[in-house]
């Protein structure tokens, strides 16, 4: 009996440490991974077609292209990221970013005709005069959910530290 009531006790507190794990990894590390996938859609992929297509490395048609991919993207994790439910922490940044989001996707429909237009000379106007100036605030901001979900990932590990020892501490008083 007291072998069944161990067997049992050791599998109820392997599944809390799997929901645990779990959690971590749908609340901590693909929110990670979408919002890396936002910030490079916005600072690698639009940001260096831009610069590829004005120095003549990057077609006009797959700038188009790649710009479409990259805001396709963008939008698509954004509304992953948002979907799930975010802690009093995110919820303000998630509040900032969106108007940033907006005036940023703004840019990126001029960009696009600009492309299809193969306009040089206002392409090189947009990535001088607003095209960092409408991105950065958005990766930075991106940068700053980061900071929140590894916060949260360490409170998260912490808590499991704490678990962990109290349960060790309980299961050696019951040993003595």
């Amino acid at each position: 009996v007291l072998m069944v009531a161990l067997v049992m006790l050791m599998l109820s507190v392997t599944s809390q440490q799997v929901d645990a794990l779990r959690s971590v990894y749908e609340n901590r590390v693909l929110p990670l991974k979408q919002i890396k996938l936002m910030a490079d859609a916005y600072s690698i992929n639009i940001l260096d077609t831009c610069h590829k297509v004005r120095n003549g490395v990057v077609s006009w048609q797959d700038g188009v292209q790649s710009v479409k991919q990259a805001r396709a993207v963008a939008e698509r994790e954004w509304k992953a990221y948002t979907s799930h439910p975010l802690t009093a922490e995110e919820q303000p940044l998630v509040d900032e970013i969106k108007p940033l989001r907006q005036a940023a996707a703004k840019v990126v429909d001029e960009i696009l005709t600009v492309l299809a237009e193969e306009d040089e000379p206002v392409l090189v106007s947009i990535i001088s005069r607003r095209l960092y100036q409408r991105f950065d605030p958005v990766t930075e901001r991106l940068n700053a959910l980061v900071n929140v979900q590894l916060a949260v990932a360490k409170a998260d590990y912490e808590q499991g530290v704490a678990r962990y020892q109290r349960r060790r501490w309980v299961a050696g008083e019951g040993l003595d």
